[in-house]
């Protein structure tokens, strides 16, 4: 009874809009994601822990290996989200360590208290481990509550990492010749300042086992003399190798003021960076009456360097300073430099003090004694909103999802699948449910989505952690946690065959190919009578990926969710294998019109009482929206006024979420967007060579497109659409007498036009696959590929253009239905211009297909391919001299011309014999 009462207790709700809808959705497929106000990440210029070093989150790319906080090893990013502006908090530590973060990041933190101890065995885990996933935002109302005096005594934690493991070739340029203890000790209480590092180094101290140490590894150590004032000796290290060790790591003149631990030292492995702190604490380091460890001294690069290499021993090191100095006779202080103490604590701590003295406190009184499986944590002690500012998030294989950035645990994960699933499992005792992503480690470890069960449901669910864990709830209900690896599609049927599910979550769909999510969709069957056939689906825009055509219904031109259309229940049935054979409508019956042989064939075959409504899927997209964000926004009412302020295009990308976007395209773009908007700006690239360019489009659903030049400047264009061949042609010759342009100056495309001759035999055919020819015939594959390689080169350099009336031009696109101008359809065609380097050297330009598929809406190239065009006169013309080329060649003609009309031609019939 009292189990019962506890269960009543239990509330599930989602926030209001984005994850209400997606949440509460009884359509057959959902997909949601792309927005603001769910947006998780960090700086930019914040720092990712990796096997060889810190890198910047900027230059951080898909594929790339970091550091796996759980074991020290590495781990491998799979996914980054989009950079875009949002609101900041910054998250500080009882260490003196901060992290700047958006308020959707999420943290692995839990309440310290009595249960502060967590140890590794499944049953004490299950006892002492609290474990939770809290936002950035959620940390946030926790501290100004505990500010306020709520939370009593109750402490925020987060986790430390393993020790790092980092991976550093020795090379030349990356010296360690000395032995990680010699030169902590040297660092501690040696003398290698400029004046006597030409001949030797010294060793000041009063402990003979320091001594002995150095003699170990075969320091000569009999050249010494007392020190009147204390019980030190200093040694003398007459060693030329030793010598030039230390000018080798260029610290020859170090005084006590500057020293610091070479970068090289810093990356070693841990039994040597182990071994590093031996050499120091030994030296200048101190343990008190309570084992409690700490190194002191005035040069901060060091305090901050020695902070580092215990942060990257998964151990908590904080910084303290005050003046350093001395008392004269009459009692005086006299203040000297700044001191700086760096407080230690590892769960190794007896390992990193080797001087008999010091380590006989560290046993007695240290950690050593409690628990070897101590897991150390940092205790939040604020965090506060800092404003509007770029960042992003990555998204691992680590199953856990943590990575460290700037020595910090730190989460990526969504909420809204959980929720989604949330009633099902607790009322529905045949209700089962899969969430997974492509991710091969997955299945280990119940990783993130473990942690966000139990930060939202607690207590109520059990969890199962095994290869493939699974939450089970009271009802009988249960989700499991799996992936999917579709890089072998028949190991991956193999894997779900026989599976029966009622509802499968895709946590980043755009990870998944579209043949797994079309084999996947056909496990979507279970038992439950409630819930069941659901499939949900979270992204973030990825243009290159199918999902932008799967949604192309949703998202305007400009690549923004049409608010119209946020939300709004379509129905779809795949009439073949690919995301383009995928049938639309508004309605089931829409659907079933366009499809009705091959649903009526199927359902032939199927036998039983059904019909087509079975055959149908109902599918919708949520888009979430920062006004819906209501939580984010009580605390910060003048984020909209930031928002706003960022401007234009990006106050809308911000506020929406651009599909027309791809994080993962990061090579050089071939036409840059303020190169393309030259094209509109720069002075007319005109010289009096006429001509005209004409794409055809006699078989397919584009418009046929024509532009005038004089020179390289575009000004005027004729558009045609839904005309016969001969009107092309007809339509084509009078726009080029109405220009003054020469018949032999028409260029078309003969690709599948080459009828054109037939009524302009002078027009010269463009065959786009023809090889190329000319001075750089050996930079290309094709004619097409020679053209776009130079009409690039000529959009960068500014030496084509278009008029400005043209630029404001509209036309209706055949695919759109609608009117765009003329200026936005080229910047939207110069957008998506990609090539591919082939082994040859040569440059390959990207399928019309593939390049139609990043436009989106069945577009086409209307624009740029009569541009390319221009340049198939310019063959043999050395790039940059495109323009007075063509002032020769409108001169040469000219003069032949007017020969013409005095001479006569010879084509003059009075003139044969």
């Amino acid at each position: 009874m009292k189990e019962q009462e506890v269960h009543r207790e239990v509330v599930i709700k989602p926030q209001e809009g984005f994850q209400m809808q997606f949440a509460s959705s009884c359509v057959d497929v959902v997909f949601g994601g792309g927005n603001l106000g769910g947006g998780k990440g960090a700086l930019l210029d914040s720092h990712i822990v990796t096997p060889y070093g810190l890198r910047k989150l900027r230059d951080i790319e898909v594929g790339s290996i970091i550091s796996n906080p759980d074991t020290g090893g590495q781990e491998r990013v799979i996914y980054l989200h989009p950079i875009s502006m949002f609101p900041f908090y910054r998250i500080s530590f009882s260490d003196g360590t901060y992290m700047d973060c958006t308020e959707g990041h999420l943290w692995k933190a839990r309440v310290a208290g009595k249960q502060s101890k967590r140890r590794n065995s499944d049953m004490e885990k299950e006892k002492y481990d609290g474990w939770r996933l809290m936002s950035a935002i959620q940390i946030y109302e926790w501290m100004k509550n505990k500010n306020k005096g709520m939370y009593k005594g109750k402490n925020l934690n987060i986790p430390l990492p393993e020790p790092v493991q980092f991976t550093r070739p020795i090379t030349p340029t990356t010296p360690r010749p000395i032995a990680p203890y010699v030169l902590g000790a040297l660092i501690g209480d040696g003398c290698m300042g400029e004046s006597i590092c030409d001949r030797c180094i010294y060793l000041c101290t009063p402990d003979e086992f320091i001594v002995e140490k150095f003699k170990s590894y075969g320091y000569d150590m009999s050249k010494k003399y007392a020190n009147d004032i204390d019980s030190c000796a200093t040694y003398i290290i007459s060693n030329n190798n030793i010598v030039e060790d230390i000018k080798t790591l260029k610290m020859n003149g170090c005084t006590a003021a500057n020293k610091f631990i070479p970068k090289f030292y810093k990356y070693s492995t841990i039994e040597e960076r182990k071994e590093l702190l031996c050499g120091l604490l030994d030296t200048d380091g101190y343990v008190d009456d309570r084992g409690h460890v700490s190194y002191t001294t005035i040069s901060k690069k060091l305090a901050e360097d020695v902070a580092f290499v215990v942060r990257s021993l998964g151990g908590r090191s904080s910084i303290t300073s005050k003046k350093a100095g001395y008392k004269d006779g009459d009692g005086v202080f006299h203040s000297c430099n700044e001191a700086y103490t760096i407080w230690i604590c590892t769960k190794f701590n007896d390992e990193i003090v080797s001087l008999p003295k010091k380590k006989n406190r560290v046993k007695k009184y240290g950690y050593v004694e409690i628990d070897k499986d101590l897991k150390l944590e940092k205790t939040i002690v604020s965090a506060e909103y800092i404003g509007m500012k770029e960042g992003r998030c990555i998204s691992v294989d680590n199953p856990s999802g943590l990575y460290m950035v700037d020595d910090f645990t730190v989460t990526h994960n969504s909420f809204a699948l959980v929720l989604a699933l949330a009633e099902p499992l607790m009322t529905d005792g045949d209700f089962r449910a899969v969430i997974t992503r492509r991710s091969l480690q997955s299945q280990k470890t119940g990783g993130s989505f473990v942690d966000t069960f139990k930060a939202i449901f607690g207590d109520y669910c059990s969890v199962k952690t095994a290869d493939s864990p699974r939450i089970s709830f009271p009802s009988g209900a249960y989700c499991d946690l799996t992936y999917i690896d579709d890089t072998n599609l028949d190991k991956m049927r193999e894997q779900w065959k026989g599976k029966q599910i009622d509802a499968i979550c895709i946590d980043e769909i755009t990870e998944m190919s579209w043949e797994a999510f079309s084999y996947v969709q056909t496990r979507n069957r279970g038992r439950s009578k409630t819930f069941t056939g659901k499939f949900f689906a979270t992204l973030n825009p990825k243009r290159s990926h199918w999902t932008r055509k799967f949604l192309d219904w949703y998202i305007g031109v400009d690549g923004f969710i049409m608010p119209d259309r946020n939300g709004k229940v379509r129905y779809f049935y795949v009439n073949g294998s690919t995301v383009d054979d995928v049938v639309w409508g508004d309605s089931k019956e829409e659907v079933y019109a366009k499809c009705k042989i091959d649903i009526d064939r199927k359902l032939a075959r199927i036998g039983g009482d059904f019909d087509y409504t079975n055959m149908i899927k109902s599918f919708v997209f949520y888009q979430g929206k920062l006004s819906e964000n209501r939580a984010m926004l009580e605390n910060n009412p003048n984020y909209i006024g930031s928002v706003a302020a960022s401007g234009g295009k990006m106050a809308q990308a911000i506020i929406e979420g651009n599909f027309n976007v791809d994080p993962e395209e990061n090579e050089k773009i071939p036409i840059p967007s303020t190169s393309a908007q030259g094209v509109f700006n720069n002075n007319p690239a005109v010289n009096g060579d006429k001509w005209i360019t004409v794409d055809l489009a006699d078989y397919g659903t584009d418009n046929l497109v024509a532009l005038a030049w004089d020179g390289f400047h575009a000004y005027d264009i004729l558009i045609l659409s839904k005309s016969t061949p001969r009107e092309n042609a007809m339509a084509v010759k009078t726009f080029a007498f109405e220009h003054g342009t020469a018949e032999s100056h028409i260029i078309f495309d003969a690709t599948a036009g080459r009828y054109f001759n037939d009524y302009i035999p002078d027009a010269v055919p463009y065959i786009s696959l023809n090889k190329p020819f000319g001075l750089y015939q050996l930079t290309a594959m094709t004619v097409k590929d020679m053209c776009y390689i130079r009409l690039c080169k000529m959009i960068e350099e500014g030496n084509l253009t278009f008029d400005d009336k043209l630029a404001v031009q509209t036309y209706t696109h055949q695919n759109l239905k609608y009117k765009v101008t003329v200026e936005n359809e080229f910047m939207e065609e110069c957008s998506v211009v990609r090539f591919d380097d082939m082994q040859s050297g040569k440059k390959r330009l990207w399928n019309k297909k593939k390049m139609n598929q990043m436009l989106g809406k069945g577009r086409s190239m209307d624009l740029l391919d009569p541009c390319a065009m221009r340049m198939l006169p310019c063959a043999n013309i050395e790039y940059g001299n495109e323009i007075q080329a063509g002032y020769y060649n409108h001169e040469e003609e000219t003069k032949q011309a007017s020969h013409a009309q005095t001479e006569g031609s010879i084509y003059d019939e009075h003139l044969w014999y």
